[in-house]
């Protein structure tokens, strides 16, 4: 959805997230949306490429947020929101060492009260063009 502004502003949403709300959805305590994959920069420093991670929460509650390797260990915890509804996170597709990680498939980790949730994320590296 993009809307514009009398003030010449233009603002831009994806609106997949809301077209995924049922009523069976929303009664659930919390819900983590399947991840569109990410691409790792082709040159350090240039062209950073960041990946997303959006949840939707019923009501406020404390959100813990881990990434995992394939090998099961957390290379990277992510301050979440606890705010009541659709939430993003950016992680910036490095580890706690603030290293870049390898390309690959990581598990995304979501707990919120009683609920755990886990979706994957596939990481690609960029292609270098000449």
């Amino acid at each position: 959805m993009v809307i514009g502004t009398h003030g010449r502003g233009v603002w831009a949403m994806d609106v997949k997230y809301i077209q995924q709300c049922t009523s069976e959805f929303l009664a659930k305590p919390a819900h983590l949306f399947e991840t569109g994959g990410a691409q790792l920069p082709a040159f350090r420093g240039r062209g950073i490429r960041h990946g997303y991670i959006n949840y939707f929460l019923n009501k406020p509650q404390q959100v813990i947020l881990s990434i995992k390797d394939e090998s099961g260990q957390i290379i990277k915890r992510l301050e979440a929101t606890d705010d009541l509804g659709l939430n993003r996170i950016v992680w910036n597709l490095t580890k706690d060492d603030g290293q870049f990680v390898a390309p690959g498939i990581y598990s995304i980790d979501l707990s919120a009260e009683a609920v755990k949730l886990e979706e994957k994320i596939k990481v690609k590296q960029a292609v270098r063009r000449r």
